[in-house]
């Protein structure tokens, strides 16, 4: 960001947004990968007998992961805003976002 000083450019506050909810996306579903692939690979090939509804039991649990998957998305999603991404704004929007 220090080319940004020497010439003097403002950062667009759009940008910091996108950016924190872009870094906090990815961080929600790489914990999520990992805790399946861990999860799927310590303790799937276990026990080849424990199958509950034709399904390994494992499968189950991972099934339950995934609801508690879909509600953290559910309150992410009432943490990103919409942003307007034209680059024509009015006066009003820039003093709204100093």
């Amino acid at each position: 960001m220090d080319i940004l000083k020497r010439y003097g450019i403002k950062e667009d506050p759009r940008l910091r947004k996108a950016r924190r909810e872009l870094v906090m996306t990815l961080l929600i579903w790489l914990f999520y990968t990992l805790a399946i692939m861990i999860y799927t690979f310590g303790v799937g090939g276990s026990n080849p007998n424990a199958i509950v509804l034709g399904l390994p039991w494992w499968f189950h649990y991972l099934t339950i992961s995934l609801i508690f998957m879909v509600i953290i998305i559910f309150f992410t999603s009432r943490f990103v805003e919409d942003v307007d991404l034209s680059p024509w704004r009015s006066e009003k929007e820039e003093r709204k976002d100093v």
